[in-house]
């Protein structure tokens, strides 16, 4: 148990770990696919990966965001690892003023039924073709 927390815990660290590789500067998928499969240990097969909390604030406005956007969903599909996107709710709290406020990242609207990011929601829906 112990050594699938740990797995866990590096694979959040590599995914942050390689936004910012891909937000910062433009990489081949090449580099990207290395770092991750190298980081998550895929070459040894011997634990289930999930990849936690990930996902985008656009729907590719951002060439960096788009970039990474792409080179996550390829890695995804090509090793068939599954994940949890974050977020899909379309509102947070906000402690500071005590109410609830729009979460600009949701995948849904504050009405928590209209898909505010349909590109991405397909994406996602493609991953598990």
């Amino acid at each position: 148990l112990l050594h699938n927390i740990f797995i866990v815990l590096i694979l959040i660290l590599a995914v942050a770990s390689a936004a910012n590789h891909l937000a910062n500067k433009t990489e081949t998928y090449a580099m990207f696919h290395d770092e991750l499969y190298g980081k998550w240990m895929l070459q040894n097969h011997n634990a289930p990966v999930l990849v936690g909390e990930f996902g985008t604030g656009s729907d590719g406005s951002s060439t960096a965001e788009t970039d990474y956007w792409y080179a996550m969903t390829r890695f995804l599909k090509e090793y068939d690892l599954n994940y949890a996107y974050w977020p899909w709710n379309g509102e947070r709290w906000n402690n500071s003023t005590l109410a609830f406020q729009n979460e600009g990242y949701g995948l849904v609207k504050e009405d928590w039924a209209t898909i505010r990011r349909p590109k991405i929601v397909n994406d996602l829906i493609a991953l598990n073709d």
